[in-house]
């Protein structure tokens, strides 16, 4: 096996995610991504390519070496808060909205 299912783990978890979450950001279904890191599928390009749009360090999922511009930590922390607080933002803006242009 390739054991690309362990790394994408432990990306998923270094960006602090849930399957469920990561799995709607990169449409796929919760049952899917966890075939992908139990190693029994493989994920796509479309897959890899949202993923990393999060943060994710594609190049260590498939080759198990790390690339060297990965977000660290606390600038994961920082993009997380900016962009809670660009929702709610929109949010608010929605609110005052009329009905049809709502979510």
């Amino acid at each position: 096996m390739l054991n690309y299912g362990i790394r994408l783990k432990s990306e998923r978890e270094r960006l602090n995610m849930s399957q469920v979450k990561l799995a709607e950001i990169c449409d796929v279904t919760k049952t899917t991504q966890s075939n992908y890191e139990n190693d029994l599928r493989a994920p796509d390009l479309v897959y890899l390519s949202k993923a990393a749009e999060v943060g994710m360090d594609v190049q260590y999922v498939i080759t198990g070496e790390h690339c060297e511009k990965t977000l660290d930590d606390k600038s994961l922390e920082e993009l997380r808060e900016m962009t809670e607080a660009l929702l709610n933002k929109i949010d608010t803006l929605q609110k005052g909205l009329p009905y049809e242009f709502q979510k």
